[in-house]
């Protein structure tokens, strides 16, 4: 997704975008194509009036593109056209001394999916709203588009000797004896 020529960065929903964000939501059209939300300026950006908007985006036949392995494991059906060469020169028929089989089916597509369906697995929610670890808070923190550097320290971690939960409150505990 470019915006004038500037990438832009897909989002998994429109709560995940952050204040004036470069970003947007992409999501298979209900009647075939692509549906692209840009953001409100609160929750993303919006592109400049008459912006150059480029998706990329990869094309296949559903379940008509998809190479399985009973369907493609026959004679003949894989080989090569061209010749290699050795390294004195001479020429190879790769055809004759090579064969080409599949390992495992080759999945590039599936038929379409029911809107219910898609609604039950692409709910319109964050997922990145439990602070469970330090990506959740690096996350939480990167949405609200107010920090330049964000670094999270575990609340384990020491400085001479004491946590910085510990070097925190006694912080703040200090800071309220002053204040009063």
């Amino acid at each position: 997704m470019y915006v004038n020529g500037e990438p832009w960065e897909i989002c998994k929903s429109i709560i995940d975008l952050g204040f004036n964000q470069k970003g947007c939501i992409v999501r298979t059209g209900i009647n075939s194509g692509l549906d692209v939300f840009f953001g409100n300026g609160s929750m993303g950006a919006i592109p400049p009036a008459g912006a150059s908007i480029v998706i990329e985006y990869l094309v296949t036949s559903g379940e008509g593109a998809n190479l399985l392995m009973v369907d493609t494991n026959i004679a003949n059906n894989w080989e090569f056209e061209d010749e290699g060469f050795l390294a004195n020169g001479d020429s190879v028929k790769l055809k004759n001394n090579f064969r080409i089989t599949l390992t495992t089916d080759i999945i590039f597509g599936t038929g379409s999916e029911d809107l219910a369906l898609t609604q039950l697995i692409a709910p319109h929610v964050s997922r990145s709203y439990v602070l469970a670890s330090e990506t959740n808070y690096n996350y939480f923190f990167k949405r609200m588009n107010m920090f330049s550097d964000i670094e999270i320290f575990r609340g384990s971690y020491t400085v001479n000797g004491a946590s910085v939960m510990q070097l925190a409150k006694d912080k703040a505990e200090e800071d309220y004896n002053q204040s009063r």
